[in-house]
């Protein structure tokens, strides 16, 4: 900071010689940096900029590039209120599963690494299948793109390529699928599906209702087409059901549908896409369980299909087949539905979200369900 040449003269007005002045000033003005350093970093460890949702349990990577996570998660945490994960590493995504968490990390080279915790009975954290849920499992993998869902992590590569383990792969070493060229990842339940370079969605694994979309219950171990779509701009997976945001902005869903998860305004089993009535302008869908949201391009939500534990968050406790309004939530970037519970992340980084609470997943500090939306009380400061 340039000083005006008149400033010792002035300074020596009220007695101040100009030596002892300037290092005084350098003194207070290093102390004031360092304050406004840690009034930053205190800050950012409150400000979300990525979310997920898991069975009981919710996370959040922050912008200091920390994890926070609140609910059941076996191991991992047991709060209502957002917790930091101890690490040494740098937070770039997270995502859930029914029970386990894993993130994408750095620890400051251009190498990544993918570590997970929690539940492990399948081999979803790629260690051999344990009850120990205390633990943290380290994956030497070069993913850029993390998904998760049921008891199976999958990962995604630069060169397109991807790998799964867990209960969907059969196995916690991470095992290549039959495909090439993906550039979005999604599983479910017990299935998952990936969006490649051509605009097309293939789907695989549990088929029980039709959420592979092949127009059969048939499971396939091998990635399918799904018949007729085309020009695929993102897939979402819930438990038993799976949708897919085309180019032009409409939404197709299809598989399981008994809550009317399908948005088609009925509660029919479909076993091949249907497109979801009453959205124009879908920028994000997301699913969990046997709910689906989507975030607008205005900005708002709307959410159909279960309701018993409010995930809808429209005042009562029952199913809806055709997407509503969230009202009261507006200027939201990113929607993410858990197995009963739903939260979004806006603008200004904050997160409220609402739905079954008997864990804590909703970090409002309670284990109360919550039929309306509630601000997730981040800590000012780390514990």
């Amino acid at each position: 900071m340039p000083l005006d040449a008149d400033c010792p003269a002035q300074y020596a007005r009220i007695g101040m010689r100009p030596r002892a002045w300037s290092v005084s000033f350098l003194v207070a003005l290093a102390l004031a940096m360092t304050l406004i350093g840690c009034r930053k970093k205190k800050t950012e460890d409150r400000l979300a900029t990525q979310l997920a949702l898991g069975g009981a349990h919710s996370c959040a990577v922050m912008k200091d590039l920390s994890i926070r996570c609140w609910g059941d998660a076996r191991g991992a945490t047991k709060a209502p209120i957002p917790t930091r994960v101890v690490g040494r590493w740098m937070f770039r995504q997270v995502v859930t599963g029914r029970s386990h968490t894993c993130a994408l990390v750095s620890d400051g080279s251009s190498e990544s690494r993918v570590i997970c915790w929690g539940g492990n009975a399948a081999g979803q954290c790629g260690a051999a299948p344990s009850k120990d849920d205390e633990r943290e499992d380290i994956l030497e993998l070069d993913a850029v793109e993390l998904a998760a869902g049921g008891d199976t992590t999958c990962a995604r590569t630069k060169d397109g390529e991807v790998s799964c383990w867990g209960a969907l792969a059969g196995t916690h070493v991470p095992t290549k699928v039959a495909l090439a060229h993906a550039e979005q990842i999604a599983v479910g339940g017990g299935h998952a599906c990936v969006r490649v370079t051509d605009g097309r969605a293939l789907c695989w694994g549990d088929n029980a209702h039709g959420q592979l979309g092949t127009g059969n219950l048939t499971p396939s171990a091998a990635p399918l087409a799904v018949p007729g779509l085309a020009n695929v701009a993102r897939i979402a997976t819930g438990n038993a059901h799976t949708c897919a945001r085309i180019g032009d902005e409409k939404a197709m869903c299809w598989g399981k549908n008994d809550a009317g998860q399908l948005g088609d305004g009925t509660t029919t089993e479909r076993p091949s896409p249907v497109q979801v009535g009453h959205i124009a302008g879908a920028v994000q869908l997301s699913l969990g369980g046997d709910t689906s949201c989507a975030r607008m391009q205005d900005a708002a939500v709307m959410c159909w299909g279960r309701n018993a534990e409010h995930q809808l968050a429209d005042s009562t406790t029952t199913d809806r087949p055709e997407a509503a309004l969230v009202f009261g939530v507006f200027d939201v970037v990113e929607t993410a539905v858990g197995a009963a519970h739903v939260c979004v992340r806006f603008k200004d980084a904050r997160v409220r979200c609402w739905g079954g609470n008997t864990e804590g997943q909703v970090g409002d500090g309670t284990t109360l369900e919550r039929g309306v939306p509630v601000d997730v009380k981040f800590p000012a400061a780390a514990p």
